[in-house]
């Protein structure tokens, strides 16, 4: 995820966010912010939908049909298909488990689901 950010010109730094936000994209400044103690399945979660953000040239608060969209796209930066297949093979289909198996958060898998559910 890291070299994403690089090639997008865009700097990873981490810091005390506040509420429960775990990660915030400014586009004036092209930061992506992280809270710190963010687990690795949180943090890669945060890093790769504040990528799509910065992709995007998002600029302040989304709305709720944006940050589901980004969700999904964020879902597609870090799951392929295949690892996505043989983890739901291995584990079922339950958000939980899968998101244990593939190191992300449930939020991820089930944006995942849902673009598969809508998409095929």
């Amino acid at each position: 995820m890291l070299s994403i950010a690089h090639m997008y010109g865009v700097t990873v730094h981490f810091a005390d966010l506040p509420g429960t936000l775990r990660g915030k994209y400014e586009a004036t400044s092209n930061r992506i912010y992280l809270r710190r103690n963010l687990s690795n399945a949180q943090r890669i979660s945060a890093l790769a939908h504040e990528l799509v953000h910065a992709q995007r040239n998002d600029h302040g608060p989304q709305s709720p049909e944006v940050e589901a969209h980004v969700n999904e796209l964020a879902a597609r930066l870090i799951i392929t298909a295949q690892a996505f297949a043989e983890a739901e093979t291995a584990n079922g289909s339950d958000p939980l488990d899968l998101a244990n198996a593939l190191d992300v958060t449930p939020g991820i898998i089930t944006s995942w689901q849902d673009h598969e559910v809508r998409c095929h």
